[in-house]
């Protein structure tokens, strides 16, 4: 049981009367054009394969092709060319269709229009995108701004225009800005962390310091030194610690003012 590639599901299905007249003619004529796969997917002739079955034409091995993208080209332009000018699909989902075939084909989001068997290849421009969909450049931005706003399946079946789909959700919406109450809770987290971490620094230069005051042995010019640095650094610690609980105190007040709940530890 052979699966559908995902470059060629970008063109969804035949409608149900195209597929059951396919189906008849298979049932009265046999599989003329070869099914290709890639990948081990089938990227050219997934109608064919289910319109098979449904007539109960068995697969011989020469109708099953391999992909040779040495002869063909890259798979993405090959598929484009084969399904573009589907008459039963709109300008638009031809459009969405051709940007994620691109889309599909890029790696590292290096956008690729054509690859030759030297590996070389250019940018696609919307010109070009908007030639392989028989469609106008406008549509192709519509349908890449859809693509970027995730709404592109939905371009795709039919369900929105590329430019109802851009519309909809390309733009980005900017967050609002956060409220006076958001901006003060912020600040109000942050200096509590900062009044913690400085208190718990604090503690542990306290032991340290309690630890060398306690020893028997006499102290020397280098230890003094030590011990007063400790204490100036303990001194320090200690009025960083007032200043941020009196800074926290303040927006707790403000908070208050404004209705907020301040019960912040």
């Amino acid at each position: 049981m052979l699966t559908r590639h995902p470059l060629s599901a970008l063109w969804g299905d035949l409608p149900d009367d195209e597929f059951a007249a396919l189906v008849e003619d298979i049932r009265q004529r046999g599989l003329i054009e070869p099914i290709l796969t890639y990948q081990d997917q089938i990227l050219d002739g997934w109608h064919r394969y289910r319109a098979c079955q449904a007539a109960g034409q068995p697969l011989r091995a020469p109708m099953i092709l391999e992909y040779n993208q040495a002869r063909r080209g890259d798979p993405a332009s090959y598929v484009i060319a084969r399904n573009a000018v589907r008459r039963h699909l709109t300008a638009s989902q031809r459009a969405a269709a051709v940007v994620a075939a691109f889309q599909w084909q890029s790696h590292g989001g290096d956008r690729r229009c054509e690859a030759g068997a030297s590996g070389t290849s250019t940018a696609c421009s919307a010109a070009e995108l908007a030639a392989k969909a028989g469609v106008g450049e406008s549509t192709i931005r519509h349908a890449k701004t859809a693509e970027r706003a995730g709404l592109g399946d939905r371009v795709r079946s039919g369900e929105l225009s590329a430019k109802a789909a851009a519309q909809a959700g390309g733009r980005a919406k900017k967050p609002p800005p956060p409220t006076k109450v958001e901006r003060l809770e912020a600040a109000l987290g942050e200096a509590q962390r900062d009044a913690a971490a400085q208190a718990e620094r604090m503690e542990a230069l306290e032991e340290q310091l309690q630890f060398w005051a306690d020893q028997d042995r006499p102290h020397d010019a280098a230890r003094w030194a030590t011990l007063n640095s400790q204490r100036e650094q303990i001194r320090a610690l200690k009025a960083d610690c007032f200043h941020w609980k009196s800074y926290a105190q303040r927006l707790r007040q403000q908070l208050k003012a404004l209705g907020a709940d301040t019960d912040r530890g």
